[in-house]
Protein backbone atom coordinates (compact mmCIF):
# COMPACT_ATOMS: atom_id res chain seq x y z
CA UNK A 1 0.00 0.00 0.00
CA UNK A 2 1.43 3.26 -0.52
CA UNK A 3 -0.44 6.54 1.28
CA UNK A 4 0.30 10.04 -0.29
CA UNK A 5 1.84 13.57 1.50
CA UNK A 6 -2.06 15.38 1.43
CA UNK A 7 -3.41 12.31 3.32
CA UNK A 8 -0.58 11.91 6.04
CA UNK A 9 -0.38 16.24 6.67
CA UNK A 10 -4.20 15.60 6.77
CA UNK A 11 -4.01 13.12 8.99
CA UNK A 12 -2.00 15.40 11.06
CA UNK A 13 -4.01 18.47 11.24
CA UNK A 14 -1.00 20.43 11.97
CA UNK A 15 -0.49 23.92 10.15
CA UNK A 16 2.85 23.31 7.73
CA UNK A 17 4.76 25.15 5.10
CA UNK A 18 5.21 23.24 1.95
CA UNK A 19 7.11 23.40 -1.08
CA UNK A 20 6.10 20.69 -3.22
CA UNK A 21 8.11 19.11 -6.53
CA UNK A 22 6.73 18.63 -9.79
CA UNK A 23 4.57 15.76 -8.39
CA UNK A 24 2.49 18.08 -5.83
CA UNK A 25 1.05 15.17 -4.01
CA UNK A 26 3.59 12.06 -3.89
CA UNK A 27 2.75 8.85 -2.25
CA UNK A 28 4.97 6.64 -0.23
CA UNK A 29 5.27 3.10 0.55
CA UNK A 30 6.56 4.20 4.40
CA UNK A 31 8.62 7.02 6.40
CA UNK A 32 12.04 6.53 7.80
CA UNK A 33 13.91 8.64 10.13
CA UNK A 34 17.04 10.55 7.97
CA UNK A 35 20.48 9.22 10.01
CA UNK A 36 23.65 10.00 8.43
CA UNK A 37 24.59 6.96 6.34
CA UNK A 38 21.67 4.27 6.08
CA UNK A 39 19.14 6.20 5.11
CA UNK A 40 16.89 5.41 2.38
CA UNK A 41 17.44 7.60 -0.54
CA UNK A 42 15.32 6.14 -3.45
CA UNK A 43 12.44 8.59 -2.97
CA UNK A 44 10.60 5.44 -2.16
CA UNK A 45 9.79 6.58 1.73
CA UNK A 46 9.09 10.10 3.41
CA UNK A 47 12.29 11.02 5.01
CA UNK A 48 11.45 12.86 8.88
CA UNK A 49 14.19 14.76 10.04
CA UNK A 50 15.37 18.12 11.24
CA UNK A 51 15.18 21.16 8.47
CA UNK A 52 18.74 21.69 8.82
CA UNK A 53 19.69 18.10 8.11
CA UNK A 54 17.29 18.37 5.07
CA UNK A 55 19.37 21.52 4.10
CA UNK A 56 22.23 20.21 4.64
CA UNK A 57 21.91 16.50 2.60
CA UNK A 58 24.40 16.57 -0.52
CA UNK A 59 21.89 14.07 -2.37
CA UNK A 60 18.84 16.25 -2.15
CA UNK A 61 18.69 16.90 -6.21
CA UNK A 62 16.75 13.24 -6.42
CA UNK A 63 13.53 13.12 -6.09
CA UNK A 64 13.45 12.87 -2.63
CA UNK A 65 10.52 14.19 0.70
CA UNK A 66 11.22 15.29 3.50
CA UNK A 67 8.99 15.88 6.38
CA UNK A 68 10.91 18.14 9.18
CA UNK A 69 10.35 19.92 12.43
CA UNK A 70 12.25 23.76 12.49
CA UNK A 71 15.20 23.55 14.27
CA UNK A 72 16.81 26.73 12.62
CA UNK A 73 15.96 30.79 11.80
CA UNK A 74 15.13 31.21 8.71
CA UNK A 75 17.74 32.94 6.26
CA UNK A 76 18.65 33.24 3.31
CA UNK A 77 19.87 29.88 2.39
CA UNK A 78 15.94 28.83 2.30
CA UNK A 79 14.94 29.64 -0.85
CA UNK A 80 11.98 28.35 -3.12
CA UNK A 81 14.93 26.02 -4.75
CA UNK A 82 16.53 24.97 -1.58
CA UNK A 83 13.49 24.00 0.15
CA UNK A 84 11.76 22.06 -2.94
CA UNK A 85 10.55 18.66 -1.70
CA UNK A 86 10.59 20.20 2.27
CA UNK A 87 7.36 20.23 4.21
CA UNK A 88 7.86 22.05 7.33
CA UNK A 89 5.41 21.36 10.35
CA UNK A 90 4.74 24.76 12.26
CA UNK A 91 4.40 23.19 15.47
CA UNK A 92 6.86 23.20 18.29
CA UNK A 93 7.06 19.26 18.44
CA UNK A 94 9.86 16.82 18.75
CA UNK A 95 11.30 15.06 15.78
CA UNK A 96 10.61 11.71 17.24
CA UNK A 97 7.26 12.16 17.98
CA UNK A 98 6.02 13.23 14.92
CA UNK A 99 7.79 10.07 13.52
CA UNK A 100 5.67 8.17 15.55
CA UNK A 101 2.39 9.98 14.77
CA UNK A 102 2.72 9.46 11.03
CA UNK A 103 4.11 6.07 11.69
CA UNK A 104 0.46 5.44 13.11
CA UNK A 105 -1.26 6.86 10.63
CA UNK A 106 -0.05 5.11 8.09
CA UNK A 107 -0.14 1.92 10.34
CA UNK A 108 -4.16 2.49 11.12
CA UNK A 109 -4.82 3.47 7.20
CA UNK A 110 -2.99 0.15 6.27
CA UNK A 111 -4.98 -1.55 8.64
CA UNK A 112 -7.94 -0.42 7.18
CA UNK A 113 -6.79 -1.37 3.67
CA UNK A 114 -5.84 -5.29 4.50
CA UNK A 115 -9.33 -5.20 6.34
CA UNK A 116 -11.01 -4.28 3.27
CA UNK A 117 -8.78 -6.42 1.76
CA UNK A 118 -9.84 -9.50 3.67
CA UNK A 119 -13.27 -8.28 3.75
CA UNK A 120 -13.48 -8.93 -0.13
CA UNK A 121 -12.06 -12.26 0.09
CA UNK A 122 -14.33 -13.45 2.68
CA UNK A 123 -17.15 -12.37 0.40
CA UNK A 124 -19.19 -10.13 3.61
CA UNK A 125 -20.71 -7.13 1.24
CA UNK A 126 -20.82 -3.84 0.42
CA UNK A 127 -21.81 -2.75 3.39
CA UNK A 128 -19.70 -4.20 5.54
CA UNK A 129 -17.19 -2.35 3.76
CA UNK A 130 -18.99 0.82 4.35
CA UNK A 131 -19.24 0.18 8.03
CA UNK A 132 -15.33 -1.02 8.63
CA UNK A 133 -14.90 2.88 6.55
CA UNK A 134 -16.57 4.89 9.06
CA UNK A 135 -14.05 5.66 11.41
CA UNK A 136 -11.25 6.34 9.22
CA UNK A 137 -12.81 8.33 6.80
CA UNK A 138 -15.92 10.39 9.50
CA UNK A 139 -18.52 11.50 6.68
CA UNK A 140 -21.60 10.04 5.86
CA UNK A 141 -21.43 7.42 2.61
CA UNK A 142 -24.17 5.94 0.36
CA UNK A 143 -23.47 3.77 -2.26
CA UNK A 144 -26.85 3.13 -4.63
CA UNK A 145 -27.41 1.06 -7.71
CA UNK A 146 -28.19 2.87 -11.12
CA UNK A 147 -32.21 3.53 -10.08
CA UNK A 148 -30.97 5.09 -7.29
CA UNK A 149 -31.90 2.34 -4.84
CA UNK A 150 -29.84 2.34 -1.43
CA UNK A 151 -26.99 -0.58 -1.42
CA UNK A 152 -25.11 0.28 1.82
CA UNK A 153 -24.69 3.12 4.19
CA UNK A 154 -22.86 4.57 7.05
CA UNK A 155 -25.37 3.76 10.09
CA UNK A 156 -23.81 5.23 12.69
CA UNK A 157 -22.35 8.63 11.68
CA UNK A 158 -25.03 11.54 11.97
CA UNK A 159 -26.42 13.02 9.01
CA UNK A 160 -29.16 15.92 8.40
CA UNK A 161 -29.04 16.31 4.69
CA UNK A 162 -33.03 15.96 3.99
CA UNK A 163 -32.12 14.38 0.79
CA UNK A 164 -30.42 11.59 2.30
CA UNK A 165 -32.46 11.23 5.70
CA UNK A 166 -35.41 10.12 2.70
CA UNK A 167 -32.92 7.95 1.28
CA UNK A 168 -32.11 6.09 4.66
CA UNK A 169 -35.68 5.83 5.58
CA UNK A 170 -37.40 4.78 2.07
CA UNK A 171 -34.16 2.92 0.85
CA UNK A 172 -34.27 4.66 -2.81
CA UNK A 173 -34.02 8.61 -3.85
CA UNK A 174 -37.52 9.70 -3.31
CA UNK A 175 -39.11 11.80 -6.38
CA UNK A 176 -38.60 15.38 -5.14
CA UNK A 177 -35.35 14.29 -4.93
CA UNK A 178 -35.13 12.85 -8.49
CA UNK A 179 -36.84 15.84 -9.70
CA UNK A 180 -33.84 18.06 -8.09
CA UNK A 181 -31.03 16.11 -9.47
CA UNK A 182 -33.18 16.35 -13.21
CA UNK A 183 -33.42 19.92 -12.97
CA UNK A 184 -29.90 20.37 -11.93
CA UNK A 185 -28.89 18.19 -14.93
CA UNK A 186 -26.56 15.48 -12.46
CA UNK A 187 -28.12 12.92 -14.90
CA UNK A 188 -26.14 14.39 -17.38
CA UNK A 189 -23.27 15.03 -15.65
CA UNK A 190 -23.23 11.28 -14.06
CA UNK A 191 -23.57 9.59 -17.81
CA UNK A 192 -20.35 12.13 -18.70
CA UNK A 193 -17.61 13.05 -16.01
CA UNK A 194 -14.77 10.85 -15.53
CA UNK A 195 -13.08 10.32 -12.09
CA UNK A 196 -14.20 11.70 -8.78
CA UNK A 197 -17.51 14.79 -9.46
CA UNK A 198 -17.14 17.32 -6.28
CA UNK A 199 -20.48 19.13 -5.98
CA UNK A 200 -20.45 22.45 -3.44
CA UNK A 201 -23.13 23.89 -4.93
CA UNK A 202 -25.83 23.06 -2.92
CA UNK A 203 -28.01 22.53 -5.35
CA UNK A 204 -29.47 18.82 -4.61
CA UNK A 205 -27.05 18.64 -1.30
CA UNK A 206 -26.76 20.60 2.39
CA UNK A 207 -23.35 19.38 2.13
CA UNK A 208 -19.99 19.88 -0.23
CA UNK A 209 -20.42 15.93 -1.89
CA UNK A 210 -17.97 13.79 -3.58
CA UNK A 211 -19.27 11.42 -5.58
CA UNK A 212 -17.54 8.24 -7.72
CA UNK A 213 -19.67 6.94 -10.79
CA UNK A 214 -18.93 3.59 -12.03
CA UNK A 215 -19.51 4.21 -16.11
CA UNK A 216 -20.00 2.41 -18.85
CA UNK A 217 -19.78 4.51 -22.16
CA UNK A 218 -22.54 6.74 -21.11
CA UNK A 219 -24.03 5.17 -18.50
CA UNK A 220 -23.23 3.52 -15.04
CA UNK A 221 -24.14 1.05 -12.71
CA UNK A 222 -23.27 2.40 -9.00
CA UNK A 223 -23.00 6.00 -7.25
CA UNK A 224 -20.89 5.88 -4.21
CA UNK A 225 -21.84 9.43 -2.49
CA UNK A 226 -19.62 10.90 0.44
CA UNK A 227 -21.06 14.31 1.87
CA UNK A 228 -18.58 16.08 3.81
CA UNK A 229 -20.89 16.84 6.61
CA UNK A 230 -18.36 16.17 9.69
CA UNK A 231 -14.80 16.62 7.85
CA UNK A 232 -13.85 19.06 5.30
CA UNK A 233 -13.32 18.33 1.93
CA UNK A 234 -9.44 17.93 1.40
CA UNK A 235 -7.04 16.22 -1.04
CA UNK A 236 -6.37 13.44 1.80
CA UNK A 237 -10.20 13.06 2.58
CA UNK A 238 -10.43 12.17 -1.20
CA UNK A 239 -7.12 9.98 -0.99
CA UNK A 240 -9.20 8.13 1.57
CA UNK A 241 -12.29 8.05 -0.52
CA UNK A 242 -10.44 6.19 -3.72
CA UNK A 243 -9.11 3.30 -1.47
CA UNK A 244 -12.81 2.74 -0.37
CA UNK A 245 -13.52 2.84 -4.08
CA UNK A 246 -10.95 1.03 -4.74
CA UNK A 247 -12.23 -1.86 -2.65
CA UNK A 248 -16.02 -1.29 -3.81
CA UNK A 249 -14.83 -1.84 -7.52
CA UNK A 250 -14.79 -5.79 -6.97
CA UNK A 251 -18.29 -5.66 -5.38
CA UNK A 252 -19.10 -3.50 -8.59
CA UNK A 253 -17.55 -5.76 -11.34
CA UNK A 254 -19.12 -9.13 -10.10
CA UNK A 255 -22.66 -7.83 -8.65
CA UNK A 256 -23.68 -4.94 -10.71
CA UNK A 257 -21.89 -5.40 -14.12
CA UNK A 258 -21.80 -2.78 -16.54
CA UNK A 259 -24.76 -2.42 -18.71
CA UNK A 260 -26.04 -0.10 -21.51
CA UNK A 261 -28.00 3.06 -20.44
CA UNK A 262 -31.26 0.31 -20.65
CA UNK A 263 -29.42 -0.99 -17.56
CA UNK A 264 -30.99 1.15 -14.97
CA UNK A 265 -34.82 0.24 -16.50
CA UNK A 266 -33.87 -3.17 -16.44
CA UNK A 267 -32.70 -3.37 -12.92
CA UNK A 268 -35.93 -1.67 -12.07
CA UNK A 269 -38.05 -4.83 -13.84
CA UNK A 270 -35.92 -7.34 -12.30
CA UNK A 271 -36.12 -5.64 -8.68
CA UNK A 272 -40.03 -5.33 -9.27
CA UNK A 273 -40.59 -9.28 -10.43
CA UNK A 274 -38.53 -9.98 -7.60
CA UNK A 275 -40.17 -8.21 -4.97
CA UNK A 276 -37.81 -6.23 -3.74
CA UNK A 277 -39.76 -3.28 -4.67
CA UNK A 278 -42.77 -3.04 -1.75
CA UNK A 279 -44.14 0.23 -2.45
CA UNK A 280 -45.49 1.92 -5.50
CA UNK A 281 -43.74 5.08 -4.35
CA UNK A 282 -40.52 3.40 -4.84
CA UNK A 283 -41.29 2.19 -8.07
CA UNK A 284 -42.55 5.60 -8.86
CA UNK A 285 -39.57 7.39 -8.03
CA UNK A 286 -37.06 5.21 -9.59
CA UNK A 287 -39.03 4.96 -12.60
CA UNK A 288 -39.17 8.68 -13.29
CA UNK A 289 -34.74 7.97 -13.69
CA UNK A 290 -35.15 4.73 -15.86
CA UNK A 291 -37.12 6.11 -18.48
CA UNK A 292 -40.29 4.25 -17.80
CA UNK A 293 -43.21 5.76 -17.16
CA UNK A 294 -44.79 4.62 -14.28
CA UNK A 295 -48.71 4.45 -16.55
CA UNK A 296 -48.76 3.69 -19.82
CA UNK A 297 -50.01 0.94 -21.80
CA UNK A 298 -47.67 -2.12 -21.42
CA UNK A 299 -47.82 -5.70 -21.83
CA UNK A 300 -44.97 -8.44 -21.14
CA UNK A 301 -43.51 -11.34 -23.33
CA UNK A 302 -41.66 -14.50 -21.47
CA UNK A 303 -39.90 -16.61 -23.57
CA UNK A 304 -39.02 -19.94 -21.68
CA UNK A 305 -36.56 -22.09 -23.13
CA UNK A 306 -36.53 -26.38 -23.15
CA UNK A 307 -32.77 -26.77 -22.72
CA UNK A 308 -32.08 -23.60 -20.62
CA UNK A 309 -28.28 -24.72 -19.84
CA UNK A 310 -27.44 -24.24 -23.62
CA UNK A 311 -29.31 -21.27 -24.50
CA UNK A 312 -26.65 -18.25 -25.34
CA UNK A 313 -29.46 -15.53 -23.34
CA UNK A 314 -26.64 -12.46 -23.16
CA UNK A 315 -26.40 -12.56 -27.47
CA UNK A 316 -30.16 -13.42 -27.72
CA UNK A 317 -31.20 -10.49 -25.47
CA UNK A 318 -28.52 -8.21 -27.34
CA UNK A 319 -30.16 -9.17 -30.50
CA UNK A 320 -33.84 -8.74 -29.72
CA UNK A 321 -32.79 -5.30 -28.04
CA UNK A 322 -31.82 -3.89 -31.23
CA UNK A 323 -34.75 -5.80 -33.46
CA UNK A 324 -37.52 -4.43 -31.23
CA UNK A 325 -37.06 -0.68 -30.32
CA UNK A 326 -38.95 0.87 -27.55
CA UNK A 327 -39.26 -2.54 -25.52
CA UNK A 328 -36.74 -3.38 -22.71
CA UNK A 329 -35.36 -6.94 -23.14
CA UNK A 330 -33.74 -8.47 -20.39
CA UNK A 331 -33.04 -12.46 -18.86
CA UNK A 332 -34.57 -13.03 -15.73
CA UNK A 333 -34.41 -16.58 -14.20
CA UNK A 334 -33.01 -18.17 -17.23
CA UNK A 335 -35.50 -16.87 -19.67
CA UNK A 336 -36.00 -13.58 -21.54
CA UNK A 337 -38.57 -10.94 -20.44
CA UNK A 338 -39.83 -8.50 -23.13
CA UNK A 339 -41.60 -5.56 -21.96
CA UNK A 340 -43.37 -3.22 -23.98
CA UNK A 341 -44.76 0.02 -24.19
CA UNK A 342 -47.63 0.65 -26.50
CA UNK A 343 -48.81 4.20 -25.85
CA UNK A 344 -48.95 5.95 -29.11
CA UNK A 345 -47.82 2.96 -30.98
CA UNK A 346 -49.96 1.44 -33.96
CA UNK A 347 -52.35 -1.65 -32.66
CA UNK A 348 -50.14 -3.82 -35.15
CA UNK A 349 -47.04 -3.40 -33.02
CA UNK A 350 -47.45 -5.89 -30.81
CA UNK A 351 -48.06 -8.54 -33.60
CA UNK A 352 -44.51 -7.25 -35.61
CA UNK A 353 -42.72 -7.36 -32.03
CA UNK A 354 -43.80 -11.03 -31.33
CA UNK A 355 -42.99 -11.77 -35.07
CA UNK A 356 -39.29 -10.72 -34.13
CA UNK A 357 -39.24 -12.95 -31.30
CA UNK A 358 -40.31 -15.56 -33.44
CA UNK A 359 -37.49 -14.73 -35.98
CA UNK A 360 -34.85 -14.70 -33.07
CA UNK A 361 -35.86 -17.70 -31.82
CA UNK A 362 -36.24 -19.82 -34.89
CA UNK A 363 -34.43 -23.19 -34.30
CA UNK A 364 -34.12 -23.23 -30.66
CA UNK A 365 -37.00 -24.80 -28.95
CA UNK A 366 -38.40 -21.89 -27.46
CA UNK A 367 -42.18 -20.81 -26.01
CA UNK A 368 -43.66 -17.42 -25.69
CA UNK A 369 -45.96 -16.07 -23.20
CA UNK A 370 -48.08 -13.04 -23.79
CA UNK A 371 -49.62 -11.21 -21.06
CA UNK A 372 -52.58 -9.03 -20.68
CA UNK A 373 -52.78 -5.36 -21.02
CA UNK A 374 -51.82 -3.70 -17.79
CA UNK A 375 -51.44 0.23 -16.86
CA UNK A 376 -48.94 0.01 -13.80
CA UNK A 377 -45.25 -0.81 -13.33
CA UNK A 378 -46.13 -2.23 -10.54
CA UNK A 379 -48.34 -4.94 -11.81
CA UNK A 380 -45.34 -6.14 -13.56
CA UNK A 381 -45.45 -9.29 -11.32
CA UNK A 382 -49.10 -10.25 -12.12
CA UNK A 383 -48.35 -9.42 -15.63
CA UNK A 384 -44.93 -12.02 -15.53
CA UNK A 385 -47.54 -14.81 -13.99
CA UNK A 386 -49.90 -14.78 -16.82
CA UNK A 387 -47.52 -15.18 -19.56
CA UNK A 388 -45.99 -17.70 -17.08
CA UNK A 389 -49.23 -19.67 -17.03
CA UNK A 390 -49.75 -18.95 -20.68
CA UNK A 391 -46.73 -21.16 -21.17
CA UNK A 392 -48.16 -23.54 -18.97
CA UNK A 393 -51.79 -24.07 -19.95
CA UNK A 394 -51.13 -23.90 -23.63
CA UNK A 395 -48.83 -26.66 -23.65
CA UNK A 396 -50.67 -29.09 -21.29
CA UNK A 397 -54.20 -28.41 -23.29
CA UNK A 398 -52.67 -29.00 -26.66
CA UNK A 399 -52.18 -32.35 -25.57
CA UNK A 400 -56.31 -33.19 -24.37
CA UNK A 401 -58.17 -35.83 -24.70
CA UNK A 402 -61.68 -34.33 -24.19
CA UNK A 403 -61.94 -31.00 -26.41
CA UNK A 404 -64.60 -28.25 -25.48
CA UNK A 405 -62.89 -25.12 -26.25
CA UNK A 406 -61.67 -23.66 -29.44
CA UNK A 407 -58.31 -22.26 -28.88
CA UNK A 408 -56.54 -20.38 -31.78
CA UNK A 409 -53.46 -21.83 -32.52
CA UNK A 410 -50.53 -19.68 -32.78
CA UNK A 411 -47.29 -22.59 -32.64
CA UNK A 412 -45.28 -21.31 -29.38
CA UNK A 413 -46.99 -18.31 -28.88
CA UNK A 414 -49.85 -18.40 -26.22
CA UNK A 415 -51.57 -15.81 -24.87
CA UNK A 416 -53.13 -14.93 -21.54
CA UNK A 417 -56.10 -13.89 -22.75
CA UNK A 418 -57.03 -17.30 -24.45
CA UNK A 419 -56.47 -19.37 -21.27
CA UNK A 420 -57.56 -17.16 -18.32
CA UNK A 421 -61.07 -19.34 -17.54
CA UNK A 422 -58.55 -22.02 -17.54
CA UNK A 423 -56.20 -20.10 -15.67
CA UNK A 424 -58.93 -19.51 -12.87
CA UNK A 425 -59.72 -23.15 -13.07
CA UNK A 426 -56.64 -24.31 -12.71
CA UNK A 427 -56.03 -22.44 -9.66
CA UNK A 428 -58.96 -24.47 -7.51
CA UNK A 429 -57.53 -27.72 -9.13
CA UNK A 430 -54.08 -26.83 -7.66
CA UNK A 431 -55.30 -25.92 -4.11
CA UNK A 432 -56.23 -29.78 -2.98
CA UNK A 433 -57.78 -28.21 0.51
CA UNK A 434 -60.27 -26.08 -0.98
CA UNK A 435 -62.88 -28.35 -1.65
CA UNK A 436 -63.42 -27.69 -5.32
CA UNK A 437 -63.94 -31.17 -6.14
CA UNK A 438 -66.70 -31.04 -4.20
CA UNK A 439 -68.49 -28.59 -5.93
CA UNK A 440 -71.44 -29.13 -8.19
CA UNK A 441 -69.37 -27.89 -10.95
CA UNK A 442 -66.56 -30.45 -10.74
CA UNK A 443 -68.88 -33.27 -9.26
CA UNK A 444 -71.84 -32.47 -12.22
CA UNK A 445 -69.46 -32.44 -15.09
CA UNK A 446 -67.57 -35.81 -13.56
CA UNK A 447 -70.81 -37.92 -13.31
CA UNK A 448 -71.97 -37.39 -16.82
CA UNK A 449 -68.44 -38.60 -17.95
CA UNK A 450 -68.88 -41.63 -15.47
CA UNK A 451 -72.28 -42.30 -17.15
CA UNK A 452 -70.92 -41.94 -20.86
CA UNK A 453 -67.68 -44.36 -20.05
CA UNK A 454 -70.04 -46.69 -18.77
CA UNK A 455 -73.18 -46.85 -21.22
CA UNK A 456 -71.55 -45.58 -24.62
CA UNK A 457 -73.16 -42.21 -23.85
CA UNK A 458 -72.73 -38.69 -25.42
CA UNK A 459 -74.33 -36.79 -22.27
CA UNK A 460 -71.74 -34.75 -22.22
CA UNK A 461 -71.09 -33.20 -25.88
CA UNK A 462 -74.53 -33.24 -26.38
CA UNK A 463 -74.74 -30.71 -23.04
CA UNK A 464 -71.99 -28.71 -23.99
CA UNK A 465 -72.49 -28.09 -27.66
CA UNK A 466 -76.15 -27.09 -26.41
CA UNK A 467 -74.67 -24.55 -23.66
CA UNK A 468 -72.54 -23.12 -26.53
CA UNK A 469 -75.65 -22.50 -28.87
CA UNK A 470 -77.36 -20.85 -25.34
CA UNK A 471 -79.66 -23.26 -25.41
CA UNK A 472 -81.15 -23.39 -29.46
CA UNK A 473 -82.21 -26.65 -30.07
CA UNK A 474 -82.22 -26.10 -33.66
CA UNK A 475 -78.46 -24.65 -34.09
CA UNK A 476 -77.23 -27.64 -31.60
CA UNK A 477 -79.23 -30.35 -33.46
CA UNK A 478 -77.12 -29.42 -36.51
CA UNK A 479 -73.79 -29.06 -34.79
CA UNK A 480 -74.42 -32.41 -33.69
CA UNK A 481 -75.72 -34.08 -36.41
CA UNK A 482 -79.12 -35.07 -34.30
CA UNK A 483 -83.01 -34.48 -34.57
CA UNK A 484 -83.82 -31.95 -32.83
CA UNK A 485 -85.96 -34.16 -30.58
CA UNK A 486 -83.52 -36.09 -29.79
CA UNK A 487 -81.15 -33.34 -28.52
CA UNK A 488 -84.12 -32.24 -26.32
CA UNK A 489 -84.99 -35.66 -25.19
CA UNK A 490 -81.42 -36.00 -24.06
CA UNK A 491 -81.03 -32.63 -22.32
CA UNK A 492 -84.41 -33.21 -20.12
CA UNK A 493 -82.55 -36.53 -18.65
CA UNK A 494 -79.71 -34.83 -17.67
CA UNK A 495 -81.51 -32.32 -15.83
CA UNK A 496 -83.18 -34.72 -14.41
CA UNK A 497 -80.70 -36.76 -13.63
CA UNK A 498 -78.06 -33.76 -12.11
CA UNK A 499 -81.65 -32.30 -10.36
CA UNK A 500 -81.38 -29.24 -12.11
CA UNK A 501 -82.57 -26.87 -14.39
CA UNK A 502 -81.29 -25.30 -17.22
CA UNK A 503 -82.83 -22.01 -17.28
CA UNK A 504 -80.97 -20.72 -14.09
CA UNK A 505 -77.76 -19.36 -15.30
CA UNK A 506 -75.71 -20.02 -12.40
CA UNK A 507 -75.95 -23.56 -13.07
CA UNK A 508 -75.45 -22.93 -17.24
CA UNK A 509 -72.03 -20.91 -15.58
CA UNK A 510 -70.62 -24.03 -12.84
CA UNK A 511 -71.56 -25.96 -15.77
CA UNK A 512 -69.39 -24.56 -18.22
CA UNK A 513 -66.38 -24.35 -15.69
CA UNK A 514 -66.62 -27.96 -15.28
CA UNK A 515 -65.67 -28.59 -18.69
CA UNK A 516 -62.97 -26.04 -18.54
CA UNK A 517 -61.47 -28.14 -15.57
CA UNK A 518 -62.18 -31.75 -17.43
CA UNK A 519 -60.37 -30.37 -20.38
CA UNK A 520 -57.27 -29.44 -17.82
CA UNK A 521 -57.74 -33.15 -16.67
CA UNK A 522 -57.50 -34.70 -19.67
CA UNK A 523 -54.59 -32.43 -20.60
CA UNK A 524 -51.35 -34.17 -21.12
Amino acid sequence: MKISLSLILDELGYEYDGHARDNANPCFEGIELLTAHDADLSGKKLLVCLLSEALALTDRDRDLHFLCVRDRMVDAQETEETLRGITIIKRNIEMRELFNEVQRIIGRVGNWVMDMQRSVMNDEGVQQLVAMSEAIIGNHIAVMDSTFKLIAHTENVDIDDPATVALIRHGYHVEETMERLLLHRRFEQFEKEEGVIVSDDFAASKYVSVKKIFRYRDSYSVIVVMLCNVRRLSDGLLGLFDMLVSALQVYVNRDYPAEEKSGSANTLISDILEKKIDSEGEVRSRASYAGLPMLSEYDLFLIAFADMLNVPLSRLTQTLTSMIPGAQVLSFHRGIVILNRYEGVRAQERDARLSNVENVLDGLTANCGVSARFEALHHLPVAYRQAHSAIRLGLRLRGRAEVYTDIPDYGNRFYFEDYVLFHQASLHLEQSDDGFRNTFSYRAIHTLADYDRAHGAASLRILHTYLLCERRATQACALLHMHRNTVLYHIRRIEEGLGISLDDPEIRLKLMTGFKVLELESGS
